[in-house]
């Protein structure tokens, strides 16, 4: 499945590795449109790749770097979705 190509408020991460990036673009975004998305687990192209967390792993894990690095504090809606596999 194929999300379409990134825009001005949507960006793709591919990994936990470039949530670095993702901050910076959301902030971008927050700053411009008052809205942005990223889409962890789908590859610059819009291909979804998925994403695999430990059970441990919770999601505030992901969003607390997040949060952090942007100014004013943005409080961040994350929704999980699985597939079959």
């Amino acid at each position: 499945m194929n999300l379409g190509p990134e825009h001005e408020t949507r960006a793709y991460v591919l990994n936990e590795k470039d949530i670095e990036q993702a901050c910076a673009s959301l902030c971008g975004m927050l700053n411009r449109h008052q809205l942005g998305r990223i889409y962890l687990g789908v590859s610059k192209n819009g291909d979804i790749a998925g994403q695999r967390l430990p059970e441990e792993h919770k999601l505030y894990q992901i969003t607390r770097p997040i949060c952090r690095k942007i100014s004013p504090i943005i409080f961040p809606i994350v929704k999980k979705y699985y597939s079959d596999d």
